[in-house]
């Protein structure tokens, strides 16, 4: 999730400090919006703009809501082993589902606290990006309902603002990126095409 901040800070660091065998780690974390091909896409623009020796790891988990990824973390703690300089991470589409995938806000909230524990613990001084969900165009039977698009805006992305600032963590808007911009999304109307990729 390349915003204007985070490029600044990457140029300043130059992406060059060892990790694992010699690379600065970004860590991408999420569900399959993740999974699908930004941390690829973000790979392929940070080397086009000249940074060197750096790893961007794709730990994307296609359906997981917050719930299934904190469960994830909790059962398998060594994938978060080894050096990790800057954490992205963005869930709560599937957590707006009205399918057994149905999250309320407030255990959304708890459940994306106790992510960034996680990762703190395991990571202290790496640097956490949270970035709000984009929109949910259309709805979906069984899935998405008109419920699901409207809390998108009004319950999920006011939370991830709300304890990204409390956990000192940097918000990257993803909603207000794409609102406009319907054509950056697959026909699905959840996932980001190509060219959604390349924005995000």
């Amino acid at each position: 999730i390349a915003s204007a901040g985070f490029y600044v800070w990457a140029k300043h660091y130059r992406l060059a400090t060892p990790c694992d065998g010699g690379n600065f780690t970004l860590l991408c974390m999420g569900d399959s919006i993740t999974a699908g091909g930004y941390p690829k896409t973000l790979k392929e623009i940070l080397g086009n703009k000249g940074f060197k020796n750096f790893c961007v790891k794709n730990l994307g988990r296609n359906g997981d809501t917050s719930g299934e990824y904190l469960k994830y973390l909790t059962a398998h703690p060594g994938i978060l082993k080894g050096r990790v300089d800057l954490v992205l991470l963005q869930l709560g589409t599937n957590d707006v589902r009205i399918d057994h995938d149905h999250t309320d806000t407030a255990t959304f909230e708890a459940n994306m606290r106790k992510i960034i524990g996680i990762i703190r613990q395991a990571h202290p001084k790496a640097l956490v990006f949270v970035a709000t969900i984009p929109p949910v165009l259309r709805e979906t039977p069984g899935y998405f309902d008109r419920t699901s698009l409207n809390r998108v805006n009004t319950e999920i992305n006011p939370v991830i603002t709300r304890f990204a600032k409390q956990e000192n963590c940097t918000r990257v808007d993803v909603y207000k990126a794409f609102k406009d911009h319907t054509e950056w999304f697959d026909e699905d109307g959840i996932h980001p095409n190509k060219t959604g990729m390349k924005q995000l």
